[in-house]
């Protein structure tokens, strides 16, 4: 029955992958040949599964486009499975990238540019069997260069890039253009090579390349397919399906060069975290995205689970933020904005709104990497030899503890601003020049973005200052105020790589430095970062930068997320990216 089920499920599911196919394709296609491969597809799915990897997630990504914002597992699915670039981000240490499409590829800095050459490598082809040409790569990486895809450069730092062209040949010396001394010719290298013009000087360049993903420009140009759904790329898996809960990826051959590889990965929605929970211990589910927080640790310290179970807790680098305008104002006093940061109400957030612990943090820099937790000793009762506390609060404190809480933080930031001589006057922060007023700015979404701001507002207030609502859509506050820095305070939303270069957002010639911080110190850690040949290096590097960052208090962090997931035995623990499993290092246990 359970099989029957599944079957009608995979026929629903190929009927829409059908359905977004390209005109002819759909009129050419009759009733029994879509029926042929239907039952063909089902009959493969429901082969035994030893080499099929299951992951439980609370719902599926609604999309797979390489050029648009991605959600979490989506990035993965398309970084890992069904996209390659030029290049691949490779954390292991300068320089901090290696090959992918491209057989070779060139850095050349300049004080005031940079140049990428890359020459694309032979023998490459996208899932619907066509070559991957020198004119796909031309073509996709144009996408990311045309003047409305700026918000998707800036997402992956490469605001800076201008254009790219396709060359036959390019000089061996390097440089633009090879001039011949006397009667001898440049040595020339053969192509064709990618260029790629950087208006600015990007050490990173081709580690940020990798976010550039190369399709066919055949399919890409048209309007005729939904490729947001049905993705066409050259990575080491394809997209099988989505429907009826579930996302298949199945890998190509000859991609799979590893036999503990799985051949099948398959997404599964269970957002009843018990269920999950429970096929897992069935071993129908291999992973389990997100443990509900009520079941850590009772549930993980069960007898059994330490032999058949890993369990991580994962910081994402994704963070609710209020961004304070330093340049200006009463905010440019770094006191005052250490007291408006004292009474924030992260625990309120962190229970009440997301209720889900959240990582302590006051700087967005991710110096948390995944944490394998152990079992046995969380079994044993040793919750600090586990490594679960301190990170995962435990503790659920009363109405009563948290009002004492409030009020004493309510307190000292009362006392602050009393020392910065904003006495408080009939309830309200006062001067002879006017009461103190920080008006804060966000994008008037409804559910989080409101409740989150209005619990902001509401903090503020309980000390006297006003907090007057502003709201617009945020590509407005994007381009305008927030730009131009005529705001006072904004709730954002800043969401990471877990490796990300923060130059942009910090240093003071950064392009997304909307908090207009200066500050050489926070300069030189930023610049540290990027010239760092060894993990090591960036470590140290990025412990500088959230120090500094905390120090002047430029932003508040108000909620870092904190997740713990739930991974089989049979599988290796994997490699993670971005506090997610990389699909493409996923291995099954012999």
């Amino acid at each position: 029955m359970a099989r029957a089920r599944a079957r009608r499920g995979l026929q629903l599911a190929l009927g829409l992958a059908i359905a977004c196919g390209d005109d002819d394709a759909r009129e050419a296609s009759s009733t029994q040949a879509r029926d042929v491969a239907v039952s063909e597809l089902a009959e493969r799915l429901d082969e035994p599964a030893q080499e099929t990897v299951v992951i439980a997630v609370r719902s599926l990504p609604a999309a797979f486009d390489p050029f648009s914002a991605l959600d979490p597992w989506a990035r993965r699915i398309v970084d890992d499975a069904l996209f390659e670039g030029l290049t691949r981000r490779d954390p292991r240490g300068a320089p901090w990238y290696s090959p992918a499409l491209a057989e070779e590829c060139r850095l050349e800095l300049e004080r005031s540019s940079t140049t990428v050459h890359c020459r694309l490598a032979e023998g490459h082809r996208f899932h619907d069997d066509s070559p991957v040409t020198p004119d796909d790569a031309l073509f996709s990486v144009e996408r990311w260069t045309r003047a409305n895809a700026h918000a998707l450069r800036a997402r992956h730092g490469l605001s800076s890039l201008r254009e790219v062209t396709l060359l036959e040949r390019i000089p061996a010396a390097g440089g633009e253009t090879a001039e011949p001394k006397g009667d001898v010719e440049p040595e020339m290298l053969p192509g064709p090579w990618l260029r790629l013009r950087f208006d600015r000087s990007e050490p990173l360049a081709l580690e940020r390349i990798a976010a550039i993903k190369i399709v066919p420009r055949a399919a890409y140009s048209g309007q005729a397919r939904d490729l947001a759904r049905a993705p066409i790329g050259s990575g080491p898996m394809k997209l099988e399906f989505v429907g009826d809960g579930r996302l298949v990826l199945e890998a190509t051959e000859p991609a799979r060069v590893d036999e503990r590889a799985p051949t099948r990965i398959v997404f599964r929605v269970l957002p009843d975290g018990a269920q999950a929970l429970t096929l897992a211990r069935r071993g129908e589910v291999d992973i389990v995205d997100s443990l509900a927080p009520l079941y850590v640790p009772d549930e993980l310290a069960k007898p059994g689970m330490a032999a058949r179970f890993h369990a991580v807790l994962l910081s994402p680098a994704r963070y609710d933020l209020v961004i304070y305008n330093t340049r200006r104002g009463v905010l440019a006093d770094p006191a005052l904005r250490e007291a408006l940061d004292g009474v924030l109400p992260r625990e309120h957030i962190a229970r009440a709104l997301y209720r889900q612990p959240a990582l302590a943090s006051d700087a967005p820099v991710d110096r948390v990497g995944p944490i394998a937790l152990d079992l046995a000793a969380l079994a044993a009762g040793d919750l600090e030899a586990a490594h679960l506390v301190p990170r995962w609060t435990l503790e659920r404190p009363s109405a009563a503890v948290s009002e004492q809480r409030d009020a004493a933080r309510q307190a000292a930031a009362a006392s602050a601003l009393d020392a910065l001589h904003w006495p408080l006057d009939r309830g309200l922060r006062r001067r002879p020049g006017g009461n103190l007023r920080v008006p804060l700015m966000w994008d008037g979404s409804k559910g989080f973005g409101a409740d989150i701001t209005g619990a902001v507002r509401e903090a503020w207030r309980s000390i006297g200052v006003q907090a007057p609502n502003v709201t617009a859509s945020w590509s407005y506050l994007q381009q305008k105020p927030i730009r131009e820095g005529t705001f006072d305070a904004v709730v954002a939303r800043l969401a990471l790589a877990s490796d990300a270069d923060l130059y942009p957002y910090f240093h003071s010639d950064g392009r997304l430095n909307y908090s207009g911080v200066r500050d050489d110190a926070l300069d030189a850690a930023l610049e540290a970062y990027r010239a760092a040949a060894s993990v090591a290096e960036r470590d140290a590097a990025r412990e500088t930068i959230a120090a500094r960052v905390a120090a002047l208090r430029v932003v508040s962090v108000l909620y870092a997320p904190l997740t713990a997931m739930l991974i089989t035995r049979s599988l290796e623990l994997p490699e993670f990216a971005d506090d997610l499993p990389r699909l493409d290092r996923l291995r099954l246990r012999r």
